[in-house]
């Protein structure tokens, strides 16, 4: 998904089909239509890559847009 909104600190992803109204649907909306329907571009980031460790991504309320970051953990060694 490339469109979301928070709503009460809670992820929303947009849908495919955008309901306006009871009666009004918009079948692959443009990003203007996402827009004036409160949701607003995702910003992805690129992932980091360090030795001994693995990131895992979330999508987190920045000034209101949707914004991916990434958690760092150390990659632990199993004893054998």
């Amino acid at each position: 998904m490339k469109y979301a909104k928070f709503e009460n600190e809670k992820l929303i992803y947009a849908p495919k089909v955008l309901k306006l109204s009871n009666e009004y649907e918009i079948v692959n909306p443009t990003k203007e239509q996402y827009l004036q329907a409160g949701y607003k571009e995702i910003v992805y980031t690129e992932q980091p890559q360090e030795d001994g460790f693995y990131f895992t991504s979330k999508i987190v309320n920045k000034n209101s847009i949707p914004t991916q970051e990434w958690e760092k953990h150390e990659i632990e060694e199993l004893e054998v």
